[in-house]
């Protein structure tokens, strides 16, 4: 799932934006930041531990209404470590060594970026986005009035997102829903006027209390990465909400939806890299899967 939208210019060019994202490479950052949004008890043993296991389906809209279903992210979490997986990439992120690791087992090699760097290299994506912001000011003026406000409403929505500043607000929305057999409260999050969120969360997964803390961290790692993105805001507002998450939208843009959940025994190993593969010198040029590239 990429979480993105795209117009045309006035030549016909395609102008793609990345929303988003549990936080989360254009080939998998959407779902990345999407899965971390939307998202145990454990033993420990010397084979491992019982951690958190789920896996999320995104739907993206198209022209206002929902397109085909995309593929399902997997999400193995234990405290202080997370491995997601979709279509072939793996991402480990380490809370214990403040590291993120990208797998690329086609190739069996993989990047390495301490939290440290990823903060380090924020100032520069968040340049990106204000040399995005410029050139979407633009495009808007170019636009036939006919297409002009559709777009607008979903930049400024954007922007609210992926901006800094401004007050976040989270309530509560109206009757519970089951989703995969959990009672879920809907919420809201909104900057101002603007909705940015809606989120369907459970109070019926226990061991979510302990990881919650974890899960957020990462989600602040990855979007002070993200271009416009900063920690807190955003992730500090999804904080509050109170529950595993079991489905998040954000309006016009994307649906995850979680369609599996429950407790496995984990081996250490699914949190480590494994011993065959090379570190790469080069890098994908972006920290997580589907982020921009150098």
């Amino acid at each position: 799932m990429a979480c993105s939208f795209e117009v045309k210019g006035l030549k016909g060019e395609k102008i793609g934006f990345c929303i988003l994202s549990f936080f989360f490479p254009t080939r998998v950052w959407g779902a990345l930041l999407a899965s971390l949004i939307v998202g145990s008890h454990w033993v420990l043993a010397s084979f491992g531990e019982t951690g958190l296991y789920w896996e999320t389906r995104t739907t993206q809209e198209q022209a206002g209404r929902a397109g085909e279903p995309g593929a399902v992210t997997k999400h193995f979490f234990v405290p202080k470590k997370i491995r997601i997986e979709r279509q072939g990439s793996i991402i480990i992120l380490r809370g214990d060594r403040r590291t993120l690791y990208e797998l690329h087992p086609s190739e069996k090699t993989y990047t390495e970026l301490s939290f440290a760097q990823m903060d380090a290299m924020a100032g520069n994506t968040r340049l990106s986005f204000e040399r995005l912001r410029a050139k979407m000011k633009k495009e808007l003026e170019r636009l036939p009035e006919s297409s002009r406000k559709v777009v607008q409403e979903r930049w400024e929505r954007y922007e609210a997102l992926a901006g800094e500043g401004g007050q976040l607000s989270v309530s509560s929305l109206g009757e519970p829903r089951q989703i995969a057999g959990y009672p879920c409260q809907g919420y809201v999050v909104r900057k101002g006027t603007v909705e940015l969120v809606s989120v369907y969360a459970t109070k019926d997964v226990e061991p979510w209390k302990k990881l919650k803390g974890d899960f957020f961290e990462f989600q602040n790692v990855l979007r002070a990465w993200h271009p416009g993105g900063s920690r807190g805001g955003l992730s500090e507002a999804l904080a509050q909400i109170d529950g595993f998450p079991m489905e998040t939208s954000v309006a016009g843009v994307f649906t995850a939806q979680v369609v599996r959940l429950e407790t496995q025994e984990m081996g250490s190993e699914l949190f480590e890299v494994p011993t065959d593969y090379k570190l790469s010198k080069e890098g994908s040029g972006s920290p997580v899967p589907g982020g921009p590239r150098g």
